[in-house]
């Protein structure tokens, strides 16, 4: 597969498909403590395989970078839970306070992500957007440029080949 043609610099290419502020929860019996934040599942759908993330902690000591981890989960039916019950490929690394652009190969038409954020995060703030431009292929276009170029040839050979004879 070649690579993508994107317009990121357009705004009007993007919209925030969700944003979620998720809190540790204090143990009860030591509010100095608390139980580490579970995965989070992102309950929209995303159609585009180019979206962006944003993962923040504010109370994040200035030395932290590492936001965790966020995998692209799909609906199979092989389980038959009628959720996002697959996760595909690795998981891919969250950076604190940094927008990052993924792509995901386009093998599903909706999918879901999943986020898990350090044990020590008493807090994270996630937000993502999807990417609504057009978006095509290098190899693609390529593809298609080859075959309308040499079917419009053989159209006209074939177009020959049956006058040719007086017919």
């Amino acid at each position: 597969m070649g690579q993508p043609i994107i317009d990121l610099s357009n705004s009007n290419n993007w919209r925030l498909a969700w944003e979620k502020l998720t809190i540790a929860q204090r143990v009860v019996t030591d509010m100095e403590r608390y139980y580490p934040i579970r995965t989070i599942e992102m309950p929209v759908q995303l159609e585009s395989p180019i979206f962006a993330v944003l993962v923040e902690n504010q109370q994040a000591a200035q030395t932290w970078r590492f936001a965790g981890n966020m995998t692209q989960s799909i609906q199979t039916g092989i389980l038959g839970f009628g959720t996002n019950d697959v996760e595909l490929a690795e998981p891919k690394k969250l950076w604190l306070n940094r927008v990052c652009i993924h792509i995901f190969p386009k093998i599903t038409s909706t999918f879901s992500l999943k986020f898990d954020v350090p044990h020590w995060f008493e807090e994270a703030s996630i937000t993502v957007w999807e990417y609504l431009g057009d978006y095509g292929d290098t190899t693609e276009e390529l593809i298609k440029k080859v075959r309308d170029e040499n079917l419009t040839r053989i159209e006209q050979k074939i177009d020959d080949i049956s006058t040719y004879g007086g017919n």
